[in-house]
């Protein structure tokens, strides 16, 4: 029996480089990377393909590929999964070759909000 022109092509053994011509972290491809992190994030559930397909809306075929490191997830499911998980995101950071920034603006926002509070509290105090 011939193969039909619909079949499946067969993939490359080596993979894709990300970011392409470059060194991404520990030398391994995109697809083997996000692989790790989807371990990292999921972990042993034997579950697992499962909720990452009902969390980004994806087929567990291509789900179960990504955690076998044959392919990795394109831009929308990229974006889905990082919604989901902080693994991912920190591991598409550091293929990108940058680190997660410090909530040092949220920590600014939170202490002048406590600076207004306690403002408001002396100033009830003293009307008192």
């Amino acid at each position: 029996m011939s193969f039909t022109k619909k079949d499946r092509n067969f993939r490359t053994t080596g993979g894709n480089m990300f970011p392409p011509g470059g060194s991404p972290p520990g030398g391994t491809t995109f697809a083997a990377g996000m692989a790790v992190a989807l371990r990292q994030a999921y972990g042993g559930r034997h579950s697992a393909v499962k909720v990452v397909a009902a969390a980004v809306g994806a087929n567990e075929r291509a789900v179960r590929n990504w955690f076998d490191g044959k392919n990795g997830p394109n831009g929308e499911y990229l974006v889905r999964l990082v919604r989901h998980s902080d693994e991912i995101l920190d591991s598409f950071l550091a293929f990108a070759g940058k680190k997660r920034p410090q909530p040092s603006l949220e920590l600014a926002k939170a202490r002048s909000a406590l600076e207004r509070a306690l403002r408001a509290l002396n100033s009830a105090e003293d009307t008192t």
